[in-house]
């Protein structure tokens, strides 16, 4: 008799946790909207947890709908519909004797719901901090690390959405959060306590694009651990200068002439970390000129770097680790090589250049057919041009006890280019006078 056919839902039958069976269909839908009304109207249908907090999500959040109507026909349907008949029976035996569950018929609106879980995912998201010092009046000051939390999104989709809250309301799920731990700890920076060396270089405020390309250079150089005997290499630490990772178009030299180039301005960082490791007497490995001499630096103690090109490369040569930290402040971009004061000279060293030949340029006369004869116009003014030497001076209580040759550039001279007019100039047109 159990499995007889009635007018109504048999046994068993169940949306979430409200009991359909034996109930007609017009009873189900009364039973439905009362049990649903008291479930979503003015509460959370879903509620995120994760430590002590709570996000809670309203249906008028997501515009989440339920069809009672509906789904007391479905409910009424199990047992009745499907074939074979076979499984019609099967159907009403499971809902006896283990309850048959059925999903509401639902409707929300998944772009809000998504919306909702990304902003609770970004309001607990954050990245891993590595310890770091910063340098403020001389003083080394220590940063605590600080772990990161990550919320896989996609997971959490698939855990809520239109399919998850048809089974059940409302939900509650404690959320699973991913702890990153960074790279670098305070423990890492125990033997680092002394600056051993420290440069600044000044820059124009008013170019924007150029300052841009400095302070993404010095911000990939900040915050960088080298142990000793490790070897440095500014290409690799800073990465492509590309606009891809937001490097700007600024001047540049290239093959001895200022032109605009994506990254233009970099070679300012490149200069300054050059100079602080010469005055922390770190061992130079890779180091180039430019064609022409920079005004950030002194003639003769800059460096230049070019994606994939050209390098420019030190080596730790200290027996404990040193620690680069780079800060801007307003035109003033200063690195600072920070170590162990076990590794600071016992010497006082310095850094200079000297001008060992000015080299003039040439002049360079080409003729122009388009301009009138015996007119001069001077393209390009020409610049001198310059052998420099660089040298480490190591000095004692005020005595120089050791003058060393670092390196002598050679910044060749521009010729001055002049182009003189050959075209003739007509004779004069007679005019004849009325008689």
């Amino acid at each position: 008799m159990f499995l007889q056919v009635s007018d109504r839902i048999f046994q068993g039958v169940k949306v979430d946790d409200i009991s359909l069976g034996g109930l007609t269909v017009d009873s189900a839908i009364t039973t439905l909207d009362y049990n649903v009304a008291d479930k979503i109207k003015n509460k959370p249908v879903i509620t995120l947890l994760y430590n002590d907090k709570t996000w809670e999500i309203t249906a008028e959040d997501i515009d989440l709908k339920i069809d009672v109507i509906q789904t007391a026909h479905n409910s009424y349907n199990i047992g009745r519909t499907g074939s074979p008949m076979a499984k019609r029976m099967l159907d009403r035996i499971t809902a006896l004797y283990s309850e048959f569950s059925i999903p509401y018929v639902m409707t929300i609106n998944e772009d809000k719901l998504n919306k909702k879980l990304l902003d609770i995912t970004n309001s607990i998201n954050k990245p891993p901090v590595d310890a770091s010092l910063t340098v403020k009046d001389n003083n080394i000051i220590v940063n605590q690390e600080q772990t990161g939390e990550k919320i896989d999104l996609e997971n959490l989709k698939s855990l809520i959405n239109l399919k998850t809250l048809s089974l059940s309301l409302p939900q509650n799920l404690l959320l699973k959060v991913e702890i990153q731990k960074p790279k670098i700890n305070v423990s890492d920076l125990k033997d680092i306590n002394t600056i051993l060396a420290t440069y600044s270089t000044k820059f124009n405020l008013n170019a924007e694009n150029r300052n841009t390309n400095i302070k993404l250079a010095a911000h990939s150089l900040n915050n960088i651990i080298l142990a000793p005997n490790e070897i440095a290499s500014f290409d690799k630490l800073v990465g492509p200068r590309i606009a891809a990772v937001g490097y700007k178009e600024a001047p540049a030299f290239i093959n001895g002439k200022l032109v605009p180039d994506i990254g233009g301005g970099v070679c300012q960082v490149t200069s300054t970390l050059y100079n602080a490791t010469l005055l922390a007497n770190l061992e130079i490995v890779e180091r180039l000129s430019h064609f022409r001499p920079p005004s950030y630096v002194p003639i003769g103690l800059d460096a230049t770097v070019a994606n994939g090109l050209i390098d420019f490369k030190f080596k730790n040569n200290k027996t404990h680790a040193i620690y680069i930290s780079t800060q801007i402040n307003n035109d003033t971009l200063t690195v600072y090589l920070l170590g162990n004061n076990q590794d600071l000279p016992s010497e006082t060293i310095n850094i200079t250049s000297e001008i060992d030949e000015i080299l003039e340029p040439s002049t360079s006369i080409t003729q122009d057919p388009n301009l009138p004869l015996g007119t001069e116009i001077i393209d390009f003014p020409g610049a001198q041009g310059y052998k420099v030497s660089a040298y480490k001076i190591i000095s004692n209580n005020g005595i120089v006890i050791n003058k060393t040759l670092l390196h002598t550039d050679v910044f060749d001279p521009e010729d001055k280019t002049i182009r003189l007019g050959t075209q003739p100039i007509p004779p004069p047109v007679a005019i004849s006078q009325p008689k």
